[in-house]
């Protein structure tokens, strides 16, 4: 008689339990790496949308610093706005927003210094604008997005990041030589610096990773991985 050879049942269910152990130490990994894939993506749509918008504006109204209206009129009527806020609540979560070190913020739904609006896809936006605070010159904006919009975490770096409108540029906070959010300290969860996670925006931007939420040695001009 033919002899059939085969896995006995405790070999199997030991190279189940092996695989199990395996799965268990890596899915957390592979899903927050998807996760921070996602937030990713998420920001350079935003960036591609309202880049978008912002040329069209200039094409057709020619410079917002010589329309003599706020940069939130001046560019929304070429955003696909679900819900518009103005300075009321409603558009952003309804929660205290943490800094990348895990210090608390503050709440950005209820304040009422700036305008705020939800995009199509579910960004929640809120733009400082000239007239509308104090040392933004008229052909300068501030803006933040929370772009998985009421979704966890709320926090600056992980979904929530900066950008300025600067002489009709779109320009990501913590860019190579900023002085304001540089990245090496607005973007480090070892820092103490105030609005700690601002200086992110540009590394997902240009880098197109979150590395930064896995070891602090991060540089323009060094790693660009922590691997």
């Amino acid at each position: 008689m033919k002899k059939i050879s085969a896995f006995t049942l405790a070999e199997v269910l030991i190279t189940l339990g092996i695989i199990g152990v395996v799965a268990a130490l890596t899915m957390p990994s592979l899903i927050q790496k998807y996760q921070e894939k996602v937030i990713a993506n998420q920001l350079k749509e935003f960036y591609s949308i309202f880049s978008q918008a912002l040329l069209t504006a200039q094409t057709e109204q020619g410079d917002y610093s010589r329309s003599h209206i706020l940069i939130y009129y001046y560019i929304k009527p070429y955003l696909k706005i679900q819900k518009d806020c103005q300075r009321g609540p409603g558009c952003f979560a309804n929660t205290v927003i943490k800094l990348l070190d895990g210090r608390d913020w503050t709440n950005l739904d209820p304040y009422i210094g700036y305008h705020k609006f939800i995009l199509n896809n579910g960004a929640s936006v809120q733009m400082f604008s000239s007239w509308s605070r104090p040392g933004i010159t008229d052909n300068e904006a501030e803006i933040r997005v929370d772009v998985n919009g009421f979704k966890g975490p709320n926090t600056l770096g992980r979904d929530i990041f900066k950008f300025k409108i600067i002489d009709g540029k779109l320009i990501p906070s913590g860019a190579v030589n900023e002085m304001e959010r540089p990245f090496e300290t607005s973007c480090n969860r070892k820092s103490s610096a105030d609005y700690n996670g601002d200086g992110c925006t540009a590394w997902v931007l240009y880098n197109e990773n979150m590395d930064y939420l896995h070891c602090d040695d991060l540089s323009w001009n060094g790693k660009h991985k922590c691997k």
